[in-house]
């Protein structure tokens, strides 16, 4: 199956998924090795693949976990530059709250390293207090987490 992500002159579509995942008044985030920032772990959803689907494929294969359910917490209809690309991106995000068994290795370092297809990412268990002292998008991202609203938000960023 291919990913839903297509490209029209020099613009390009995303449909993501991300994962909110909490321990101790922290979230797990990530980066890989040539970002200067932060973003949580997810990925983009396959043709035909349920969205729900999508975030457990994508935690299997970035994490080599299960997830035990998920729960939709924020819709994002992101708009921005991706810079190293020089590429707009118009991008739909569903982050979805998730809860990872607690014997599970992800809870056992404050950071630690994964590699999937050559690519090598670092994960980071940041503190909800610091959160908003973090290069971590998209950046409405921070200010959710931080308020812990449990309703569902359809959130439209990077547009003017």
């Amino acid at each position: 199956m291919s990913d839903v992500t297509y490209v029209i002159n020099n613009a390009k579509f995303n449909y993501r998924v991300a994962a909110v995942i909490r321990a101790d008044n922290k979230i797990l985030i990530m980066t890989d090795q040539d970002l200067p920032y932060f973003y949580l772990p997810g990925g983009r959803v396959k043709i035909n693949e349920k969205s729900i689907d999508a975030i457990r494929r994508e935690l299997q294969e970035e994490l080599e976990i299960h997830c035990e359910n998920a729960k939709i917490l924020y819709i994002n209809e992101n708009f921005f530059k991706e810079d190293s690309i020089s590429q707009s991106i118009h991008e739909i995000c569903i982050y979805f709250e998730v809860h990872i068994k607690a014997d599970s290795y992800i809870f056992e370092q404050e950071i630690f390293e994964r590699a999937e297809n050559g690519k090598l990412y670092i994960f980071k268990w940041q503190s909800i207090d610091t959160i908003s002292d973090t290069a971590l998008y998209p950046l409405f991202i921070a200010k959710e987490l931080v308020a812990e609203n449990k309703e569902i938000k359809h959130i439209y960023s990077g547009l003017s």
